[in-house]
């Protein structure tokens, strides 16, 4: 339930005070809001209409422009910010405490603008409640010790269950909503926050400020891809469905928001506060761990955006769930003996707790048309790729709504501005006319989808083979299809729509921290997300999709203590950063092809696979110009027996694809590596699908007290599998020219073991080589002919004695 603090304003103010602010947050029941939201929510009375629970008010008086005015209500409780160790290093202490506000705070800034011609007061406020007491973490710093020992030697951090809102609003003698969320562990229930403020001199009773609403539902993720390619279909179509699926509980609603904001900055949050260590300090010798210092991370929904006409900067954070403990094991093997003074032999091993996150991020320029809701974005949960033992595969989809202050009988035409205007700063308030009711934009072009699909090699060549210029859309269907048979699998997908031509991020990842600095007694950690991220501007994208979670490299440190560990994740991924057309133009378009290296399969990446990643737009409302055409560069990697090896470099271009059918056939080649990527010319573009392996290239040696110990305190890491990167020049008349470097990963790393790591030692050498990575490697400038296959020199670096691999290249304008 959330915290009511029944407080009244800190001043007592008489009923006809001038410069009266008055702040109330209720609680109201879904069913209630909905309801007035379908009857158009007329904001005068809108409180008393909600019948809603007062659960604390706060009034202040303001006394000047600029002059802040702090209302708060609760108590205050001691927080410790860091912690110590004891003189005797056995127990911990407080190293810095300070007081936190629990329950509620508000400040009002009177920003009024001379430059207003109705004297409209802005208020600048910043308002922070919290719903409840908050819970203390408890986190062990004995990372050896067990039992009670390791519940008793613990620091604590608070979680707080808190609302924040940062904006601006115009003091009206009437009472307006300010925000309003739902609660996350309450379904039936949202918190809403209303203002009132009578200010000397200002205009009396201003227009309503513009509303903002933000719905994410959850959806079938194979109902929204048919959706998707079902033609075009308008954005309240689409919510009305979002709407039923709801009330038939086949889709969920996850995060729902609503906020106020004028020409200016707007911060909306409501959710989870928890702090998780940054930094700590360590006594080796015990293997105690200290968490002493912490940052804020948050779960829940924050909303940062900024109204302009006719679009909003829009940056939305959602974090579907808690910060995840994750355990990590931590080995010293020179334990010391402080009060003696010397080695004692041992070696001691325990688990420590660090923490990964999960988001999910929208950011960019939402193009809003008219008052309905809009679709912003959809993507994959932030734990689907890892993380979730929920069932089936979801998306996340962000509905956005943009409704003009007023009444809504009798607000100005919805008829879109020709021209749109985009001001140098979006976060810049208009200082000439604070209430003026925004425009709206023209028609956007349809959503972007795109969607990867992985099947087995065999069904993927005979699918590429027969696949007909113009006809992708038959592909995707076709592919679609195979997917609901079980005979596919949706790889990543995920959509922007109403977005403008500039830069727009979408992130939906687990955030995973894991040790990079002496990793066996961690003092440094580094970050990486496991998702899906896409950054696009105009026909610029790049997109990273990781295949699995991450695989793990183990290392045994010591003979005589078969327990001491130490672990470091192998992310495995697919990306690809290009420039094409196919990205902003109608239709469907095929735009990378490649076959899972045979080096990263195992465990939860299935043998023999090719991903399909597709760009989808339905062909509805106006699509940019294409600036240049746009080109397919597709290579081909056999292994062969290396004495057929010029037989294949002398096959003929149209020749090829018969020839190399027959040696598959005759089982006297294998075709190790398709890929294909569409991109423009004067463009360098990548194509990545690749397993980081990280392997020790520095140890810490053993001594005469441990002979049979050692730990790498140094790493780097090795992309395994295919590494694709093109660079294209096609001048008009001329045969383009084509700048490629192709790597492909022959085998998979092996880390030396311990045993190995110790007889390097004892042979006197210093240099620790690391895993061994084989690989092929291309690097070529050539002209190359249209449609042809072209053989590439033998590689730079690997080939072989009894096999060798052969690559061929084929350069396809699109049609």
């Amino acid at each position: 339930m959330p915290l009511a603090i029944l407080a009244g304003g800190q001043t007592a103010l008489t009923q006809d005070a001038a410069n009266k602010v008055v702040v109330t947050i209720t609680t109201v029941k879904e069913s209630d809001w909905q309801h007035e939201m379908a009857q158009g929510a007329n904001p005068v009375g809108l409180r008393e209409r909600l019948q809603a629970k007062t659960l604390v008010v706060l009034s202040g008086e303001l006394r000047g422009d600029e002059e802040e005015l702090v209302l708060r209500s609760g108590k205050e409780r001691d927080i410790v910010t860091e912690w110590a160790f004891a003189k005797d290093r056995n127990s911990v202490v407080a190293r810095k405490t300070l007081p936190e506000l629990i329950g509620t705070e508000i400040k009002v800034v009177n920003k009024t603008l001379d430059l207003d011609p109705n004297r409209a007061t802005r208020l600048s406020i910043s308002l922070t409640h919290d719903l409840q007491e908050p819970q203390m973490q408890s986190m062990t710093y004995a990372t050896a010790a067990k039992g009670t020992e390791r519940d008793q030697k613990t620091v604590t951090a608070p979680h707080f269950k808190r609302l924040r809102w940062q904006g601006e609003v115009l003091a009206c003698k009437d009472e307006r909503l300010i925000t309003t969320f739902r609660l996350a562990d309450d379904a039936n229930t949202r918190i809403a926050a209303f203002i009132q403020g009578t200010l000397q001199g200002s205009h009396g009773n201003p227009p309503p400020p513009t509303e903002l609403r933000q719905t994410i539902y959850r959806v079938p993720e194979m109902d929204m891809i048919e959706w998707s390619l079902g033609g075009p279909q308008s954005d309240a179509a689409l919510e009305k469905r979002l709407q039923e699926a709801v009330a038939s509980g086949q889709a969920s609603v996850v995060s729902n928001l609503t906020t106020t904001s004028l020409n200016a900055r707007t911060q909306a949050q409501a959710g989870d506060e928890c702090w998780v260590p940054t930094e700590i300090d360590q006594d080796v010798n015990r293997l105690y761990q200290l968490p002493i210092r912490f940052e804020t991370v948050q779960s829940g929904t924050q909303l940062d955006c900024a109204i302009g006409s006719p679009h909003a900067a829009w940056n939305s954070h959602y974090a579907p769930r808690f910060p995840l403990a994750v355990k990590w094991p931590t080995s010293w093997l020179r334990v010391h003996d402080r009060a003696q003074g010397k080695s004692t032999g041992k070696a001691i091993h325990g688990w420590m707790d660090w923490y990964d996150r999960f988001e999910e991020t929208t950011q960019g320029e939402v193009a809003f048309h008219d008052e309905s809701p809009h679709l912003v974005s959809m993507m994959s949960p932030a734990d689907q790729t890892w993380g979730t033992e929920r069932k089936g595969r979801w998306l996340d989809v962000t509905m956005a709504q943009r409704l003009q202050g007023g009444d809504k009988k009798h607000n100005q035409s919805k008829t879109p501005s020709p021209e749109p205007t985009q001001p140098a700063d979006p976060f810049a308030p208009d200082p000439t006319s604070p209430a003026q009711q925004p425009s709206f934009a023209p028609a956007a072009p349809p959503p972007l989808l795109l969607l990867g699909i992985a099947l087995d090699n065999d069904h993927a060549q005979a699918l590429l083979t027969a696949r007909q210029p113009g006809k992708d859309e038959d592909l995707l269907r076709e592919l679609v299809a195979r997917v609901k048979a079980g005979q596919a699998h949706v790889a990543t997908c995920l959509a922007s729509a109403n977005q403008l031509n500039g830069r727009k991020i979408q992130n939906s990842a687990r955030l995973h921290v894991y040790p990079t600095e002496m990793p066996s007694i961690p003092s440094s950690w580094n970050k990486r997300t496991v998702g899906t991220r896409l950054e696009q501007e105009g026909e610029n994208l790049a997109l990273h999709q990781d295949l699995a979670p991450p695989a793990r490299t183990e290392w045994k440190l010591a003979r005589d203590m078969p327990e001491a560990i130490m672990w470091e994740p192998r992310f495995r991924s697919l990306s690809i950063h290009s420039e094409a057309s196919a990205f902003t133009k109608s239709g469907t378009h095929l735009c990378a092809v490649s076959s899972i290296p045979a080096v990263m399969s195992g465990g939860d990446i299935p043998e023999h696979e090719t991903v399909f990643l597709f760009a989808h737009r339905s062909a509805k409302g106006p699509t940019p110009k294409a600036a240049s055409d746009d080109f397919e560069v597709e290579t081909l990697i056999f292994e062969v027996p290396a004495k057929d090896a010029k037989e294949w470099q002398a096959v003929k271009s149209d020749d090829l694809m018969t020839f190399s059918q027959q040696r598959l056939t005759q089982g006297t080649a294998t075709l190790q590596s398709h890929a294909m990527l569409r991109t423009r010319a004067s463009v360098r573009s990548t194509l990545n699908v690749t397993e980081e392996y990280m392997t020790a290239t520095e140890f810490d040696p053993p001594n005469r007290d441990a002979p049979y110990r050692m730990r790498p305190t140094a790493l780097m890491t090795l992309p395994v599998g295919l590494q694709l990167a093109v660079d294209l020049a096609a001048a008009h008349g001329e045969r383009p020219r084509l700048g490629i470097s192709l790597k492909h990963s022959t085998a998979k790393p092996i880390e030396p073991d311990l045993e190995e790591t110790l007889q390097i030692f004892t042979s006197g050498k210093d240099d620790y080589p690391g895993a061994k990575h084989e690989f092929d490697e291309w690097t070529e400038k050539i002209r190359v002919i249209p449609g042809k296959f072209h053989c590439l020199l033998s590689p730079s670096h690997g080939g072989g004695v009894v096999t060798t691999r052969i690559a061929f290249i084929r350069v396809r304008p699109v049609p």
